[in-house]
């Protein structure tokens, strides 16, 4: 059934307008509950004893953590729903963060981290199997660009703001700076959590403010997209476990993981090997990589529904990142190693809502419900062993040269490996009609 484009852009702007805000907020949140750590270490490394290693390894424990329940968290959502689950983890970040201003040694500070990342999995394995029982595939990249653009924002707010909680809240009511971080930005969360449970749909179908002719609308596009991936694509989990595609891409996300993990965590670091001392104007410099980044990526994810292209898309980012590694291996100076800080980061950042469309283009149900968490599992293995790893470099050889060299040459052979992998007769998208 056709229907006026006007009607059908229509229909998923009042989509979008509806469901888009919670969860971007909530995700906004929920990620600067994730970065902030990266600013915490800047003080509280002093007063618990934290060396760069152990920093390290809490950062992947977390991410450990998380990764163990991510398939169990979104195969339960496809029985539970996607209320109750995204507004479980905001709440279990409000927890998290109390839990962390508890913390007195290196040991409590690496169990924390690990029972927060249990506690709170699944945040964005839930988000990209949400959209796709929301959003046909020629529009997901630019949707995704949106949720990707969450933790840009997160980035952007997370410096400045965490810290000036640091810098000017320090021994208030006998709290570090530190603590109160944790404090001012975790409570959020749990409101934001309240609010999702009360107002998430599950499903379209239970979206009132969707008139019938919006939901048929809806609804066609996703039992369209379901039609055209009856000849290659897969329906069930068990079909995902024996699908060599689920296990490459998520090697592919691995690779970016670990490049994502590294600027998440210690470009903090990075800004003040660059000659900037003072903790406030580190949060400042850190935001700029993440603005930049977040226009040119939600810019990036629109061309790519537009042309529907995927892999070519996911090559160049990878490559303009692999860039950005080289200069902030070898500039020394603060404007030139800025600027590799900001490629890297774009790079990275363009490189998310280009490449997930490309597992949901050949899975469905719970295929797609439990292959999506896999590929991010997977991915998050990168993620989880990137802090570890540059931290102990950083310990051994306080420099960064011998990790971003080796991680620029593997961003560029996997956007390679992507290309010859995926033909693009192979992956199955189409506009809604």
């Amino acid at each position: 059934m056709q229907h006026a484009p006007a009607v059908v852009d229509a229909t998923y702007t009042k989509v979008s307008r509806r469901i888009l805000p919670l969860l971007f907020v909530g995700w906004v949140i929920a990620y600067m509950d994730h970065l902030n750590v990266g600013f915490a270490q800047l003080q509280m490394k002093q007063n618990i004893g934290l060396s760069d290693a152990a920093y390290g390894l809490g950062a992947s424990l977390a991410l450990l953590g998380n990764l163990m329940f991510q398939v169990p968290s979104n195969l339960l959502m496809h029985r539970i729903g996607a209320r109750f689950t995204f507004g479980r983890i905001l709440v279990a970040w409000f927890v998290a963060s109390i839990a962390t201003i508890l913390v007195e040694t290196p040991a409590q500070f690496l169990v924390v981290r690990f029972m927060a990342g249990v506690i709170v999995s699944g945040f964005w394995a839930a988000v990209l199997f949400y959209i796709t029982s929301w959003y046909p595939s020629g529009r997901r990249a630019s949707v995704l660009s949106l949720f990707v653009l969450a933790p840009v924002v997160a980035g952007m707010l997370v410096g400045p703001i965490s810290g000036v909680i640091i810098g000017s809240m320090h021994d208030a009511l006998g709290l570090q700076g530190w603590q109160w971080m944790f404090l001012l930005e975790g409570a959020p969360a749990l409101v934001m959590g309240i609010v999702v449970l009360r107002r998430l749909p599950n499903v379209p179908r239970e979206a009132r403010w969707l008139e019938p002719h919006e939901l048929e609308i809806v609804e066609h596009n996703l039992e369209a997209d379901r039609r055209q991936l009856a000849g290659g694509g897969v329906s069930r989990f068990s079909e995902v476990l024996r699908d060599w595609r689920a296990y490459f891409l998520g090697f592919v996300n691995a690779v970016a993981s670990f490049g994502i993990y590294c600027m998440t965590f210690f470009t903090p670091i990075l800004i003040r090997d660059l000659g900037v001392t003072d903790v406030e104007r580190i949060g400042f410099y850190s935001a700029v990589p993440y603005v930049v980044a977040g226009v040119l990526m939600v810019l990036y994810g629109r061309h790519s529904d537009r042309t529907l292209e995927r892999r070519w898309h996911y090559f160049f980012a990878t490559t303009t990142a692999a860039v950005g590694f080289v200069f902030i291996a070898y500039a020394h100076s603060l404007t030139l190693g800025m600027l590799g800080i900001t490629l890297a980061m774009t790079g990275l950042t363009a490189g998310v809502p280009v490449f997930w469309p490309i597992p949901a283009a050949f899975m469905t149900g719970t295929a797609a419900a439990g292959g999506l968490a896999l590929v991010n599992v997977m991915g998050d293995f990168g993620g989880m062993a990137s802090p570890t790893i540059v931290g102990w470099i950083r310990t051994a050889t306080g420099s960064m040269e011998a990790v971003v060299v080796p991680t620029a040459i593997a961003l560029v052979a996997t956007g390679v490996l992507l290309l010859l992998a995926f033909p693009a007769r192979t992956l199955h998208e189409r506009q809604p009609d």
